[in-house]
């Protein structure tokens, strides 16, 4: 499996004005995860394939934290922004797509996403940065 090593030097960096801050709903997030918020609760979680990302029932609104959130109902500052350009602080292979796997939060390429799983794409490789542009298809692989 190819993912994306998330987790040091996440940057955004596109304008700050894209940043926003919401309460974690579990431990473990950590800068670069996708994230989405819970219809239930408003708080965020890491995001994953066996998850159906496009159910306006169960998710409110997808990003990417910015900063980790260690416990419940800690602060995290994220983007909601398509768009928005981010140095995850890894080397990315320019022009890849990058799906939600598994995996609580991780992103990788379509080759690694198991049959079953959503097809979330969260975002492209642009040169070394991330660029959010997520489309939740709903569909299975």
């Amino acid at each position: 499996m190819t993912s994306i090593p998330i987790g040091a030097g996440v940057t955004l960096t596109t304008s700050a004005s894209v940043a926003t801050v919401g309460v974690a709903g579990e431990t473990g997030i950590v800068a670069g995860s996708a994230i989405y918020q819970k219809v239930s609760d408003s708080r965020w979680y890491r995001a994953q394939a066996t998850v159906n990302m496009a159910d306006a029932t169960v998710v409110s609104s997808i990003g990417i934290a910015l900063t980790p959130a260690d416990a419940i109902a800690d602060a995290v500052t994220l983007t909601t922004s398509r768009n928005a350009i981010i140095d995850l602080g890894a080397s990315l292979t320019d022009k890849s797509k990058h799906y939600l796997i598994t995996t609580d939060g991780t992103l990788a390429e379509y080759a690694d996403l198991a049959s079953s799983s959503y097809v979330n794409w969260w975002g492209l490789a642009n040169g070394t940065n991330f660029i959010f542009a997520a489309n939740l298809t709903g569909v299975t692989k």
